[in-house]
């Protein structure tokens, strides 16, 4: 997140945070979220693994709680489980149905979301 801790404002990270997924979405649309899928498969077969895997996950949720409780707005943990969910449902729709633009217009829906905020 390093490079997004570039960003001069809580907003502009969230939104960066948004617009990396839209650059990386031919990768997901291929792949699948590389995080999403090994907490996901982890968490089945190994819980001790699958704990550290999912710990990735809730790393991005703190720091987007973070983000959110630093604009001042109400409830910033369900913000950010809400901004992590919208992308890893993305993620998962644009691989199952190997169309980049899902992940895409998902992340531009969530920089809307957040201006809005």
């Amino acid at each position: 997140m390093s490079e997004l801790e570039r960003q001069p404002t809580p907003r502009a990270r969230l939104k960066g945070l948004a617009e990396a997924w839209a650059a990386g979405a031919d990768e997901v649309a291929e792949h699948g979220c590389q995080v999403g899928c090994l907490a996901s498969e982890l968490t089945k077969t190994n819980p001790r693994v699958g704990a550290d895997a999912r710990g990735l996950l809730e790393q991005l949720i703190a720091w987007s709680e973070e983000q959110f409780r630093a604009l001042g707005l109400p409830d910033p943990r369900a913000l950010a489980t809400s901004l992590i969910a919208g992308v890893q449902g993305a993620a998962l729709l644009a691989e199952v149905l190997d169309d980049a633009s899902v992940m895409r217009r998902e992340a531009r829906r969530l920089e809307r979301w957040i201006d809005e905020l």
